[in-house]
């Protein structure tokens, strides 16, 4: 009697410690995903100066499960820079006849909220949108010094323009995940707003996995 009794426990205990652990998979806290793009909107490979204008962004997102099933909070961490690029100063006016590069780099950090719209058994949509603090950095310079009257430096490079700024700025975003090969990857088209007066943007699309 002893021994059944035993057995019928463990019959019964089996399902419900399975029942448990895919109750607490499904109660995950937090996950993570990563991934990588470029901004469709400033792309050209055939420009007629030096270089490319090419603006790539990489994204780092971490998001917690709410109460809602279809909500989740997250936060972000974005990096992103444009490809070297240069033009010649042909008017005159600053340096005349200067080669000039441009470069820019830029980082945000930010938190917000996914909302999850349709789902079937392969794909889910979603929307998503959030707050940043945002890094811009850019610059427009000879790579010689010059020497006419418009620009002494002291054999330093002349810039042409200088930016570094941090500023407050808000994102949104749709996109699509879907599984495959054991891993949810998911497609996302994004517009990031680098402050509130809408002075300077970025609406990267973005390939990415989560883990």
């Amino acid at each position: 009697m002893k021994v059944r009794s035993v057995i019928a426990l463990a019959a019964l205990s089996l399902p419900l410690s399975e029942a448990s652990a895919q109750g607490q998979a499904a109660e995950a806290p937090s996950k993570w995903s990563l991934s990588v793009g470029i901004d469709p909107t400033h792309l050209d490979l055939r420009t007629r100066d030096p270089g490319v204008d090419a603006r790539f962004v990489g994204v780092l997102t971490r998001s917690w499960a709410t109460r809602f099933e279809r909500v989740k909070l997250k936060g972000e961490l974005m990096a992103g820079l444009e490809a070297p690029r240069g033009f010649r100063d042909t008017d005159g006016t600053r340096c005349a006849g200067c080669d000039v590069n441009v470069r820019r780099r830029f980082t945000s950090l930010g938190a917000g909220a996914t909302v999850q719209l349709l789902r079937t058994s392969r794909f889910k949509t979603y929307l998503t949108g959030g707050i940043g603090v945002y890094h811009n950095v850019a610059s427009a310079k000879s790579p010689l010094s010059c020497t006419d009257s418009y620009c002494i430096t002291g054999g330093k490079p002349f810039y042409f323009w200088q930016s570094d700024r941090t500023s407050l700025g808000l994102n949104s975003g749709v996109g699509v995940s879907f599984r495959l090969l054991g891993r949810e990857f998911f497609v996302q088209q994004s517009a990031h707003l680098f402050d509130l007066r809408g002075t300077w943007t970025a609406y990267p699309l973005t390939v990415g996995i989560g883990f």
